[in-house]
């Protein structure tokens, strides 16, 4: 983890390495889109910046951790396609849908 600067707010917060820059990533994120609407995912905020994503097909919940700096969003979750993968997976759309 290293430390970035949120230029919304000028306050610093821990920023996790592996998140994905969903920025760079639009095309990426239109086929997790795609895929999340095809899914009946429910979304609930947690904590600010985490949300949950419940998954009942699969019967499972998922969290997903958003940041953003310098108008740029910063994404994570554990579900598996993204930690084994290493690609926007439809949670995180799900979320920024929502």
């Amino acid at each position: 983890n290293f430390k970035l600067k949120n230029t919304s707010n000028n306050e610093s917060f821990a920023f996790d390495s592996e998140m994905l820059c969903l920025t760079d990533r639009k095309q990426e994120f239109k086929k997790a889109s795609e895929r999340a609407t095809k899914s009946d995912l429910c979304v609930f905020c947690d904590a600010p910046d985490r949300y949950v994503v419940v998954n009942p097909e699969a019967k499972a919940n998922y969290g997903v951790k958003l940041r953003t700096s310098d108008g740029r969003i910063y994404a994570d979750c554990d579900c598996g396609d993204f930690v084994f993968r290493k690609r926007v997976c439809k949670h995180i759309a799900a979320v920024i849908d929502e």
